[in-house]
């Protein structure tokens, strides 16, 4: 406990000393505060999962960043997450509560290069939107890393955008000494018709130390406008050491301009282990986001979630089929605390 105060102190101090600085020769700063707030009502299968029903308030994000410019085509910024632990190192030696710490810069108008920690590019609405706006995610999803550092190269051209990176393989509580190669990533998110259409998709490959063989994953998906409507479909295929895991995602919104946007997201995935034995997970959302000031991220949501769990073994007591579900009110905020040019 008295490391994670340490580190959010020592965060804390490097914001301030950092935000002066950089105010003092940048084009741009900007403090911010990103977070969400929920009460939530969690039903179980207690027989089948020995968890117990429960309510509780929670701080599902607490962000404070700053980002800007430090000087024309080179830009930075900075994001700790209170929520998450503060004491845990990875392989970058970093918290894990920092989640951004990076530094680009551009060549021209379509070439950049970008080194540090950013959430990684896999290619799917559900990674690229904020957290504070995802409920439940894929199996595909959450097997993943959200955050990475490394090096990316960036090229845009025509509204096409492409990404090669190159980050950190091994997870957390690993040393430096054990990572032996990297992760390889190459990512497009794409334009097909301006406003209307933007596919995207990526492949990569992990090396892990002590496996013999790499981890693979692919994703795939797009985003369709189409009047009020907001269409998100995203794929997802990962090979982790003896397992897959197979996603699929759908969610249409209706984003009409005003103030309450219905949504519903469904969920389907897989996992196989050894292609012989398989958990089935078939999950989605319902619920309703309030937005009660015009041009501002700020909303209230009621949230109803749920998922049945299903697999191919023999059934027995302590083997069955279940369906968790979960209804959730809550508040999320994004905003600037400072921003300005100096």
């Amino acid at each position: 406990m008295k490391n994670s105060f340490k580190v959010l102190f020592r965060f804390l101090g490097a914001l301030i000393l950092g935000s002066w600085t950089f105010a003092s020769y940048a084009v741009s700063t900007n403090v911010y505060i990103d977070s969400r707030l929920d009460a939530t009502k969690y039903n179980f299968e207690q027989k089948r999962t020995g968890t117990h029903d429960y309510s509780a308030f929670e701080v599902n994000k607490a962000r404070l960043g700053v980002k800007g410019e430090v000087v024309k085509g080179y830009t930075y910024h900075l994001r700790y997450a209170f929520e998450n632990t503060a004491d845990n190192h990875l392989v970058d030696n970093a918290s894990n509560a920092l989640e951004k710490a990076y530094v680009q810069g551009w060549f021209d108008d379509h070439w950049s290069m970008q080194f540090g920690k950013d959430y990684l590019k896999w290619g799917t609405r559900e990674q690229y939107l904020n957290e504070t706006d995802v409920y439940t995610y894929s199996w595909a999803s959450t097997n993943v890393s959200h955050y990475g550092t490394g090096v990316n190269l960036h090229y845009r051209n025509a509204g096409q955008k492409y990404y090669i990176s190159i980050n950190n393989s091994d997870d957390a509580n690993s040393t430096p000494a054990k990572q032996k190669n990297f992760h390889y990533m190459i990512s497009w998110y794409g334009n097909i018709i301006p406003e209307v259409i933007y596919p995207h998709l990526s492949y990569s490959f992990r090396p892990i130390a002590g496996r013999k063989h790499p981890d693979h994953y692919f994703f795939f998906g797009s985003n369709f406008l189409l009047g009020d409507l907001n269409i998100e479909l995203d794929g997802g295929f990962l090979k982790k050491d003896r397992f897959k895991y197979m996603s699929g995602m759908a969610k249409i919104q209706f984003n009409r301009h005003g103030e309450v946007r219905p949504f519903v997201k469904a969920i389907f995935d897989k996992k196989v282990l050894h292609s012989e034995s398989h958990n089935k997970r078939t999950a989605g959302d319902v619920g309703f986001e309030f937005f009660p000031f015009e041009g501002q991220d700020i909303r209230y949501h009621i949230v109803y979630s749920g998922g049945y769990f299903a697999n191919d073994a023999v059934k027995d007591q302590n083997n069955e089929d279940y369906y968790q579900s979960s209804i959730r009110l809550g508040l999320k905020a994004g905003f600037d605390v400072i921003k300005g040019v100096f």
